[in-house]
């Protein structure tokens, strides 16, 4: 085996992401992140300190300085001492991630489409309102992963017929989901590479301009696929959030962080976000848009680091990378360090892909 490494760091984070396999029928996918999060850290920092040997005093700086920001921002704030440390840990994941380069990730993904469509068309005939596929109870995150592989096949190597195929299956499995917004992700990211296939004068600078339109029509569609009533919302079963729930968890986040409007420059502390919508509705959940989150918990600060954190790394995320960070920001993909792991690998290879 060429790099026996790279194959257990893969299989590894494979396995953590079926968890079906290990959460029992009454878990909800995520519950036990608190186990998770370290082991995955620890996994990432393991192959990192592998091929990296030396990390970059820079990097190393930036991301301690963000800890410590957080940490400062908890001492005098409060708040939940378990979100404190998941975000630290969120911010490691990525450090290690900033310093590795690209994995292959061809074979990671075809097992992903071909389990999750055969967990997708067994949902499909037995009338399963929303699939998960092979998640316990998050058809939102689910879609997500496979985006994300429908992506890399799409941009980070030649895409023929095997790899159509897949992506086909994957928008199967997307449809089965329910996820408006990932669907409509998916067939943008189609019609960018049908477009960016055709040999026109000034490609580039056409592409550009329509993948600036596409991505606008995104965000505009993500919005507006459902009547919006902030006053009249309900949550459903496992936490999947319509809209007009996402907007209702939305403003009363903003209504607590109107009583002071210094929270908007420091935030409230760490699990604010959570503590809003639980002393509100009576139960934890995310309110399913990762920007509003990092405001509410450290306030513009915060939305800074994430910035700072963004621009640091050894390869800058790519368009796709970037709209990925986007529609993941609505699925609570800073709850879930797979995605995010996932979408940082994929850009790498895309941009090593348009390189060769």
């Amino acid at each position: 085996m060429k790099d026996r490494k790279e194959f257990l760091l893969k299989l590894f984070l494979f396995i953590i992401m079926i968890d079906r396999i290990y959460l029992p029928s009454y878990a909800r996918t995520g519950e036990y992140n608190n186990i998770i999060f370290p082991m995955i850290a620890l996994s990432i920092g393991w192959y990192a300190f592998y091929r990296i040997k030396v990390f970059s005093i820079k990097k190393l700086s930036v991301v301690y300085l963000i800890i410590l920001g957080m940490i400062i921002n908890y001492t005098f704030l409060g708040g939940d001492i378990k979100e404190l440390i998941r975000y630290i840990l969120v911010i490691l994941i990525s450090l290690f991630l900033l310093e590795i380069e690209e994995i292959n990730l061809r074979k990671y993904f075809i097992a992903t489409i071909i389990l999750g469509t055969l967990f997708s068309t067994y949902d499909f005939f037995m009338n399963i309102d929303r699939s998960t596929g092979f998640l316990r109870t998050s058809p939102t995150i689910y879609s997500l992963i496979i985006l994300i592989a429908i992506v890399y096949f799409l941009y980070a190597g030649k895409c023929k017929i095997f790899e159509k195929v897949l992506c086909g299956l994957g928008v199967f499995a997307i449809f089965t989901t329910g996820s408006r917004s990932t669907l409509i992700a998916a067939i943008i990211f189609i019609v960018a590479k049908f477009i960016m296939g055709m040999r026109v004068k000034n490609n580039k600078l056409i592409i550009k301009w329509i993948i600036s339109v596409l991505s606008i029509i995104l965000l505009v569609l993500i919005f507006s696929f459902s009547e919006i009533n902030i006053t009249n919302y309900k949550i459903r079963e496992n936490a999947n959030q319509s809209n007009e729930t996402r907007f209702g968890f939305i403003m009363k986040v903003f209504d607590k962080m109107n009583n002071d409007k210094i929270s908007y420059i420091v935030g409230l502390g760490p699990g604010a976000s959570y503590n809003i919508i639980d002393s509100n509705k009576g139960v934890k959940v995310p309110i399913h848009q990762d920007i509003i989150s990092i405001l509410c918990d450290f306030g513009i600060i915060g939305i800074v680091f994430l910035y700072i954190l963004l621009s640091i790394g050894k390869y800058k995320l790519t368009w796709q990378g970037k709209i990925l960070l986007i529609v993941g920001s609505f699925h609570n993909l800073i709850f879930y360090p797979i995605g995010i792991i996932l979408i940082y690998l994929t850009s790498i290879s895309i941009r090593k892909n348009i390189s060769k």
